[in-house]
């Protein structure tokens, strides 16, 4: 974590990846604050960390879900899926705030364009990681339940 102190900006936006939607100026003042090394590594965690981290956590959910639904796979199998919506939309998010830091080193400015479709891909990421962590807890309600069903059962 000393590492990292170099990288901290005190008030202001403390990551555009981790609000729920963010516009132009949220995206320019985000950057304004840090210098051209920070960006830099910024586009680097955002391109190869942040991809990395997106394929782990959403094989980790498929993971979790095809065991939670399994019972169900029939009828409701694709479910088990919907993470991986969840990783294009975090993908999508990320290469656009690389394209946008990048843009910003080269012109000092960033496409509101852009902006807009990173701030839509942020919050459709949200959406769809706020419905896996619902399945996740539904599943493991149906899991408790089958559970106290078996017990309950006379041998």
């Amino acid at each position: 974590m000393v590492k990292a102190e170099g990288f901290q900006i005190e008030g202001g936006l403390k990551s555009l990846g981790t609000s729920f939607g963010f516009e132009q100026a949220d995206v320019l003042g985000f950057l304004a604050e840090r210098t051209d090394e920070m960006i830099e590594s910024y586009i680097d965690f955002n391109l190869i960390w942040d991809t990395l981290f997106g394929l782990i956590y959403g094989l980790m959910y498929v993971v979790w879900m095809s065991v939670l639904f399994k019972r169900s796979s029939e009828k409701w199998g694709y479910l088990n899926l919907l993470p991986l919506a969840q990783v294009i939309f975090d993908w999508l998010e990320n290469y656009e705030l690389a394209s946008l830091a990048s843009q910003y080193l080269a012109e000092g400015t960033v496409s509101s364009s852009k902006a807009n479709l990173a701030s839509i891909a942020s919050m459709t990421k949200w959406t769809c990681s706020g419905l896996t962590y619902t399945l996740i807890i539904i599943g493991l309600g149906f899991m408790v339940a089958r559970s106290v069903t078996k017990k309950r059962q006379p041998l």
